[in-house]
């Protein structure tokens, strides 16, 4: 801050501008000033820089750091456009389509875009591909020139958004084949979505293009070079998955070594990874003692899901396990607004695990992950009013609680349903039914649920 304040006084329009952006966002600790950022943009803006009438006219449009006000957005732009700024007019034309002025303009939007456009700005040529796919005569070839000429003026987006019209069907042909070979184009550039989209393409492949499980590894692996560690974690996990292929330890450690290089440098998402990664015994790098240090780093840094994991690990993966340790992280994720974590409290004080067992609470914690919209905790509610356990017996309610379980897709709520129909309580017996969803449930990967049917000698 004081190195920007300086440079304000030195009469650097930069200087100025960048502070005024700091006191809009409040970013890095230094907090929303209203009065401070109209103040040094405004000084920016008598030095001549443009940014500054653009971010002052965003703070409005998206009432940040002020109240909002999109016709004031527009009309600081309009203020300004004889400044002849390729940057304003796509803003202008942003603003028109989004109807800050009162209702959307596209012929507004249209006249300010292509302005944009004859000075070479690319996003303006995105708009002009967005204003005629949505026009009532849309043109895919007009559609697919626009996102060219945008990543020609230096967009790679425009490309990429083109070749995934092609993967969704989009005003194209559905084409595989089509899409990589726009994306080729783009990983020559180095665009890491590409190389994302193009593994996920081989991944799958359709009738123009065969489906390639080694092409589609090595995109990902440079994807996850890139940077893009949801790839780095997609080729590991895959390289454990296709068993039909034998990968040496050093294919495997590249992906857990992008992970863990991350980790080690601050990266929240990186460390849950690490800690996923090593408390699977189905991957090479299992390590129990690793895995806890990583969620723990990813919680202490405010990843709930990750403190959720550290009392999972407690709980289920370390024999013999640590409940006491596993309640005290169950709460602390709960606190920070895990509902999963509610669920295992429940299943903590229902069966006395470390702690005095203690139904009422247990239902009472499990009422609560229910009205989150937990589908365990309500199968867990159901059994309650099933059995008559410090509750009223209400079979009828309990169904209730498994059917909204098992629409939401819970195995465990069709697993229940399943055997309310089988043995005939509360409803009349129906083997056929009962079949029907234990089988939802088995295909689920529901233990409970493929044991039931081996032993009942019946397919799933």
């Amino acid at each position: 801050m004081a190195y920007l304040e300086e440079g304000v006084k030195r009469g650097d329009a930069k200087c100025a501008t960048s502070l005024g952006y700091l006191y809009v966002t409040g970013k890095y600790g230094i907090g929303v000033d209203a009065e401070k950022a109209l103040k040094y943009l405004k000084i920016a803006e008598n030095r001549g820089d443009l940014d500054a009438v653009i971010i002052r006219a965003e703070s409005y449009f998206d009432g940040q750091g002020v109240e909002e006000n999109k016709g004031r957005a527009l009309e600081i732009l309009l203020d300004n456009e004889y400044h002849e700024n390729a940057a304003i007019f796509e803003k202008i034309s942003e603003y028109y389509y989004h109807g800050a002025s009162g209702l959307q303009d596209l012929a507004k939007a249209r006249e300010y875009a292509k302005r944009a456009v004859d000075m070479g700005n690319p996003e303006a040529c995105m708009m002009m591909a967005r204003l005629e796919h949505e026009d009532f005569a849309p043109n895919k070839e007009k559609v697919a020139y626009w996102l060219n000429r945008a990543s020609e003026l230096g967009e790679p987006n425009g490309q990429y958004r083109l070749a995934l019209m092609y993967v969704q069907g989009v005003m194209f042909e559905k084409s595989y084949l089509e899409a990589v070979n726009i994306l080729k184009k783009l990983g020559l550039k180095n665009y890491t979505p590409a190389y994302r989209a193009m593994a996920d393409i081989y991944m799958k492949g359709d009738q123009t293009l065969e489906k390639n499980e080694r092409i589609a590894l090595r995109y990902y692996l440079k994807a996850a070079q890139a940077g893009d560690l949801s790839c780095a974690y997609r080729l590991y996990t895959l390289q454990h998955e296709l068993t039909q292929f034998k990968f040496t330890d050093e294919e495997i450690a590249k992906g857990f070594e992008i992970l863990k290089a991350a980790a080690d440098t601050g990266d929240v998402m990186a460390m849950s990874r690490v800690g996923r990664i090593s408390w699977s015994k189905t991957y090479r790098h299992y390590n129990i003692a690793r895995s806890v240090r990583y969620f723990k780093m990813a919680a202490e840094r405010g990843d709930m899901k990750s403190a959720f994991a550290v009392g999972i690990v407690y709980d289920l993966y370390l024999k013999p396990a640590q409940y006491e340790k596993a309640r005290q992280w169950y709460e602390i994720a709960a606190k920070g607004g895990s509902h999963e974590a509610l669920n295992q409290l429940g299943r903590i004080y229902q069966h006395g695990l470390g702690v005095e067992k203690d139904l009422q609470q247990a239902l009472g914690i499990y009422q609560m992950a229910m009205k989150k919209g937990v589908p365990i905790a309500m199968v867990n509610v159901g059994w309650f009013y099933e059995n008559g356990v410090v509750v009223e017996k209400d079979v009828r309610r309990a169904m209730t609680l498994y059917k909204k379980a098992a629409h939401t897709g819970s195995a465990d709520g069709m697993m229940s349903l399943g055997k309310l129909y089988y043995k005939g309580i509360g409803v009349a017996r129906d083997q056929k039914k009962a079949y029907e969803y234990i089988r939802q449930a088995a295909r689920l990967k529901l233990a409970e649920a493929q044991t039931f049917l081996t032993s009942n000698d019946v397919a799933w």
